[in-house]
């Protein structure tokens, strides 16, 4: 409850939830381009990934996997 007014509570749940829930789908619909690049802009693709800290893409997703 938000100050002991639950409609109150949900609503600030619902606005969070939402703004959660479109960074969700928009990261994933980058990272889906990003994995089906074909000729050149997967070679390219792969290149930078190789000389990317492999922890670098673990941290990027911090803010979904220990909200």
């Amino acid at each position: 409850e938000e100050n002991g007014d639950p409609a109150e509570a949900f609503r600030n749940y619902q606005r969070l939830r939402q703004n959660r829930a479109s960074r969700v789908q928009r990261r994933s619909l980058r990272l889906g381009r990003y994995y089906h690049f074909k000729g050149l802009a997967r070679v390219v693709r792969n290149a930078l990934l190789m000389r990317r800290d492999p922890d670098a893409l673990l941290a990027s997703l911090d803010w979904l996997y220990r909200a």
